[in-house]
């Protein structure tokens, strides 16, 4: 019995070892694997530091199909490692599993590393998971309030005119998406980007940012400084029609109803600007501008608005008329040659 005794006692201290051995080795493969995915994460980060924001979709989609794929560091380590935890930082929101992008989104409590990555953050408004779109809104929110403004803005001019396209977005993503125009640090980095970019879909931003109160006191500026023509032309247009129009998608109308004929079309939305600007001074300023451009919106409005003008109209005609650029000066000789 002494003897049964001891072994079972020995085996118990060996049992007690054995499993805190196996423990030990266990937090130190843990610890090991983490360190092997914080690495993998700060490399896929900065692999997206790189990606410009066009054709985001089609980014999104390659770097998802990458998951099932053994390819080069980082998206094959982080493939081989992603399946330890629960959610990765950032990886996880071009996850096929709902439940990992959901929890991805509610991860996110830090700033985000790039433009791109907050991009991807923002097309999760239009997941096809509603769990997820909800997620999102809280998630853009909150990264936007912690995020460097000029970076929201980045992102955002480059998703705004395709907000429209997306049709799966709740009330609640567009609101919170478009509260981001009226944050002061964000509205100014916007600003500052329709003055100083020439290329781009600036017209198209201002189309969609017009919708927010307060960006109407811009458009004086804009009309006269902004750095591509289309933004100059847009701004003049909406402060001589005193209205703000942007798209809203696409609808069908019939062309031969009995015969089941129709075709595509765009659908608009109108809101009211409170401006006190005067019509014939815009179109004399609008005369004085580098670019044909804008000096042709100024002639169609006048030929769309000669009669309310009255006088103005021939003085304004006359000067278009002997403009160098054929359409503009063929736009005021219409006006002269039919006054009325």
């Amino acid at each position: 019995p002494l003897k049964k005794r001891l072994a079972m006692a020995l085996w118990l201290v060996w049992t007690s070892f054995r499993g805190q051995l196996r423990r030990g080795r266990r937090f130190v493969m843990f610890g090991r694997e983490t360190a092997r995915l914080k690495q993998a994460v700060d490399a896929f980060v900065k692999e997206t530091d790189a990606r410009p924001l066009k054709n985001i979709a089609s980014q999104e989609y390659a770097i998802r199909g990458s998951q099932y794929e053994y390819g080069p560091y980082p998206f094959g380590a982080l493939q081989q490692l992603s399946h330890l935890y629960n959610v990765v930082p950032w990886y996880d929101l071009f996850a096929w599993s709902g439940y990992r992008r959901e929890a991805a989104l509610k991860a996110v409590k830090a700033a985000a590393p790039n433009p791109f990555l907050f991009a991807i953050v923002t097309r999760k408004l239009n997941d096809w998971v509603p769990q997820v779109r909800a997620a999102a809104a809280e998630c853009v929110t909150r990264c936007a309030a912690v995020s460097p403004p000029s970076l929201v803005a980045e992102a955002m001019w480059a998703l705004t005119p395709e907000l429209y396209k997306w049709g799966r977005m709740d009330p609640e993503g567009i609101a919170a998406f478009e509260a981001l125009a009226t944050t002061p640090g964000v509205r100014d980095a916007l600003l500052e980007m329709f003055l100083e970019r020439p290329i781009g879909p600036g017209a198209r931003v201002l189309r969609r940012l017009i919708r927010q109160p307060g960006w109407e006191e811009v458009l004086p500026s804009l009309q006269s400084n902004a750095c591509q023509p289309a933004v100059r032309a847009t701004a003049l247009t909406m402060l001589y029609r005193r209205e703000a129009r942007w798209e809203t998608g696409w609808t069908y109308e019939w062309t031969q109803k009995p015969f089941g004929e129709k075709r595509r079309v765009r659908t608009f939305q109108t809101r009211a600007l409170v401006t006190e600007a005067d019509k014939a001074a815009l179109l004399q300023g609008a005369l004085t501008d580098r670019s044909p451009m804008v000096r042709k919106a100024a002639g169609d409005l006048l030929i769309q608005d000669r009669r309310s003008l009255g006088a103005d109209a021939q003085k304004i005609a006359a000067r278009m008329a002997v403009d160098a650029n054929p359409a503009v000066a063929e736009r005021g000789r219409y006006v002269l040659n039919n006054p009325v």
